[in-house]
């Protein structure tokens, strides 16, 4: 007779619902509007879980842009040849002038690095009594390879960010935000036709002022010690500035769309599904009870 109590509890425990007890469950009384009830908390927990999943949602972030300082562009573009005696260097552009294309100033500096004994690494002639040899050995001093690589530092940097690996990148980061803010388009649209064009626009600007820059990193370092008119980098900061002023537009629709992301999560509910699902499992143990 023990046995079959023990066994028939055992049975009525896999019936009932967590969190309720054996002697809970046997506590409960009929209710004659179970279905209605048991349909009512169903869905209340649907909506409250509908809540919890919107309120899990990521909301978009516009992309940082890349600030363009125009002192910063000028920075490889303005140093000359104050770093060798003005002396030197008025030799040397004067030959490079007459004898040589624009290209002259690398070759010379090629050639100074490798003469030995006194003899033109290129002719074999004897330089001992030459006036030009001992200025461009000069020219291409010490300081003139220090001169360079710190040259050479800053035109990479620059190169980091506004080279036209850059835009590819920033394009990727809209994406992103807009397949964040996509994931809101049932209850908050976002206009991705507005957002791809202002990028086809801005990548336009982009490339062209990444072209520009290019052509100017270009002839500075083939005549490293002669400044750039600033007027030639004034253009490509314009389109910059373009290229960056046409992207905030994007940036303005993604902090519309996080606006009002932040807005409908804040009307939402915040209470967890706990508590719902406790009196469900409740009713349903009345139902089988």
């Amino acid at each position: 007779m023990l046995a079959e109590k023990r066994l028939l509890e055992t049975q009525l425990t896999l019936l009932i619902k967590k969190p309720d007890t054996l002697e809970i469950f046997l506590g409960l009384a009929k209710l004659d509007d179970i279905e209605e009830q048991l349909e009512k908390v169903r869905a209340e927990l649907k909506q409250a879980q509908s809540m919890a999943a919107i309120l899990a949602k990521p909301i978009p972030t516009p992309v940082t842009l890349p600030a363009v300082d125009a002192e910063t562009v000028y920075k490889p573009f303005d140093r000359s040849s104050d770093a060798v005696g003005a002396d030197v260097a008025t030799v040397i552009q004067k030959h490079i002038k007459t004898h040589l294309d624009a290209t002259g100033e690398t070759w010379l500096g090629s050639g100074a690095r490798n003469i030995r004994e006194n003899k033109c690494p290129f002719c074999a002639q004897d330089l001992t009594n030459s006036g030009v040899s001992t200025a461009i050995r000069s020219y291409f001093s010490d300081e003139y390879r220090t001169y360079i690589d710190s040259l050479s530092t800053e035109i990479k940097i620059l190169k980091e960010r506004f080279g036209s690996a850059v835009f590819p990148q920033l394009r990727a980061a809209f994406s992103n935000q807009v397949a964040i803010a996509a994931q809101w388009n049932e209850e908050l649209p976002i206009d991705k036709v507005a957002v791809d064009r202002i990028l086809s626009d801005a990548e336009i600007a982009w490339k062209s002022a990444s072209a520009q820059l290019g052509e100017l990193v270009k002839n500075k370092l083939a005549q490293p010690l002669l400044c750039t008119e600033r007027a030639n980098v004034d253009k490509a900061i314009a389109e910059y500035n373009t290229a960056v002023n046409t992207l905030s537009n994007a940036n303005d629709i993604l902090s519309a769309s996080r606006k009002k992301a932040e807005e409908r999560k804040a009307a939402l509910s915040k209470s967890t599904t706990a508590e719902i699902e406790g009196r469900l499992s409740r009713l349903e143990n009345h139902k089988a009870r």
